[in-house]
């Protein structure tokens, strides 16, 4: 039987989970690539992935580094920070053959234009995902709501390697949504992480205190506009139905905490320069005054100092 390889860069919560569900399909061979105590935990007690309060144990194989992995890999899944894109790249590379895709569905917009750098974009399938999860323990992750990926060509077009991607996303039991226009998505859910993810972040606080003060969605707004602005610049048009979606659409699940919180949480490296820092370089290349994303930079490192 023909298996589809696939290779999990970054067994965070995000890699994790939609790498479990990779691995229970037969059709699959996943290897996940963690590091320290959760990569112990998952070689000696599987990958533990609890989803609305029901645990399952997956027996996945998992390793530090791929250095000896044999061959070429199918599928690549770049579920990385996006401060270690570059290091991932060097460390997968040799896994990438002719027929390799690698797939991104990191936060960030510059993520992908970096795999197509390196890789050209016949190599590179865009995405993101919608996904409430985090690492509770080292081997185990907990998924609280969402969990669909998002996956589509820049120029629209539905592609054979994105129908067939979407068969091994779907054949897995992954919720999959092909876009028509993934770019203008994508931007989307870069302006809910820049509010969403940076506003936790420095307040300590989960998405559900938000929504409790009408000060702080005036702040959300703000940034939202100062977003739009530098993507207009992209040709993408965010509108004032991208913002009211921004504002509801977390407004009626479970609370949880973004990927950017769970890091100052327990004190790693915060990711905001793919988020904050993005839009305060992109804009000055492009003339733009954006002081809310400055405010907030300005906040942001000394937090992450």
């Amino acid at each position: 039987m023909s298996h589809n390889t696939i290779i999990i860069f970054g067994t965070g919560a995000v890699g994790g989970y939609y790498g479990a569900y990779l691995s229970k399909d037969e059709e699959n061979n996943v290897t996940f690539v963690a590091r320290g105590n959760h990569l112990k935990a998952i070689q000696n007690n599987g990958l533990k992935i609890i989803s609305r309060g029901i645990k399952t144990v997956y027996p996945v194989q998992a390793v530090g580094s791929l250095n000896e992995y044999d061959g070429t890999a199918d599928y690549i899944f770049v579920t990385v920070k996006s401060y270690d894109t570059e290091t991932a790249i060097e460390q997968f590379k040799h896994c990438v053959g002719e027929n390799t895709q690698i797939i991104t569905i990191q936060n960030g917009i510059d993520n992908y234009d970096r795999l197509t750098e390196r890789f050209g974009s016949d190599k590179v399938i865009r995405g993101y995902c919608a996904i409430a999860a985090e690492i509770t323990a080292p081997g185990e992750i907990t998924h609280t709501a969402y969990g669909t990926i998002v996956i589509g060509e820049d120029n629209g077009a539905v592609t054979e390697r994105i129908k067939k991607l979407e068969s091994v996303l779907s054949g897995a039991g992954i919720p999959v949504k092909i876009a028509i226009n993934i770019l203008h998505d994508v931007w989307k859910k870069f302006a809910w992480n820049s509010i969403f993810n940076i506003i936790t972040a420095i307040t300590g606080k989960t998405v559900k205190s938000v929504y409790a003060h009408p000060e702080t969605l005036d702040l959300c707004r703000k940034i939202f506009d100062e977003v739009r602005s530098v993507a207009r610049y992209a040709n993408v048009e965010l509108t004032d139905q991208d913002m009211e979606w921004i504002l509801t659409v977390s407004s009626d699940t479970p609370d949880f905490r973004p990927s950017t919180l769970q890091d100052r949480l327990n004190n790693k490296p915060l990711e905001y320069e793919s988020f904050t820092g993005f839009i305060i370089r992109r804009a000055a290349n492009l003339n733009i005054d954006v002081p809310v994303h400055k405010t907030l930079y300005a906040l942001l490192k000394v937090i992450d100092s």
